[in-house]
């Protein structure tokens, strides 16, 4: 058995590379590459297999691993299609799945064509105003700048430099652009937007291990420190606490896939009935127990 694999991997690798490049109609007939049982692997559904230009030691290969594989799950098919539970009905299943596919993307379609996906912001300030009680937070929260800098990078008159455009980066958006576009050739790393809100936990991962806590966290305050071979500049500029009510600029990407969930679900359910109602119209529904 083990013999006539391999002459079939040598003589099917030949003749696979041969005949592929042959077309439909010089290919009297269709090679037969493998048999488990009453399952059949044939050349012709290898097509497309092996892109143009591959080398041949390749393309066989790549044509025998696939062989390989189809004889090892034609086995595994047959062993599970002799031990079907007789209860089991599979064209009852098959007929579920093939329908539950169709719906399926019949569904994505109208999705796609139907559904509004502009959420104005008055729309979710009322979503949030609305459901702000979901949304408590289970740690504390930070608007803040922060900027780690190696030391190295800081030699010569660029620890001054360094301090200045950090005392005016809170003076107005054009200073915060030159400090960011300074940390971004320098910095290891660094936290410069002003409307982004940032779980307590992931400040500290950034800074060196205690040095500083949330509780020496309050709003206005900051903190310099020089460790690990890194300058660090901490400015809080708000603070949320743990067990408080999130702001929506920070629960605005989950309430917006919220919202534009539950309009999918309104698309549908309204599809659905327009449907129904056009059918019956049309007296295409009948139903014979009432």
């Amino acid at each position: 058995m083990r013999k006539l694999l391999a002459d079939r991997r040598y003589w099917g690798g030949f003749f696979l590379l041969l005949l592929l490049a042959c077309s439909p109609e010089e290919q009297e007939e269709d090679v037969l590459l493998a048999q488990v049982f009453n399952r059949r692997l044939h050349l012709s559904e290898l097509e497309g297999m092996i892109p143009p230009g591959t080398e041949a030691t390749d393309s066989t290969l790549r044509l025998n691993a696939f062989i390989e594989r189809w004889v090892r799950e034609s086995l595994l098919m047959h062993e599970a299609e002799k031990n079907i539970p007789k209860d089991l009905n599979i064209d009852e299943l098959v007929r579920d799945y093939r329908a539950s596919l169709i719906r399926h993307n019949y569904e994505k379609l109208i999705v796609e064509l139907q559904l509004d996906s502009t959420i104005r912001r008055t729309e979710l300030a009322e979503y949030y105003e609305t459901h702000k009680s979901q949304y408590v937070l289970q740690e504390p929260l930070l608007r803040c700048h922060l900027v780690k800098i190696p030391q190295e990078r800081l030699a010569g008159g660029e620890a001054q430099r360094l301090q200045e455009l950090w005392r005016n980066g809170q003076q107005g958006e054009e200073s915060l652009t030159a400090l960011t576009n300074y940390c971004q050739h320098n910095a290891s790393a660094y936290l410069l937007q002003d409307s982004a809100w940032y779980e307590v936990s992931k400040v500290l991962e950034q800074l060196p291990s205690g040095w500083v806590g949330v509780g020496n966290f309050r709003e206005g305050r900051e903190f310099s420190h020089t460790a690990e071979g890194h300058r660090y500049l901490l400015r809080i500029n708000e603070l949320v606490a743990k067990n408080e009510i999130a702001p929506m600029a920070y629960v605005a990407d989950q309430a917006t896939k919220v919202i534009l969930h539950q309009r999918k679900i309104k698309l549908l359910k309204d599809k659905k009935e327009e449907i129904y109602d056009r059918e019956l119209r049309r007296n295409n529904i009948q139903i014979f127990n009432q």
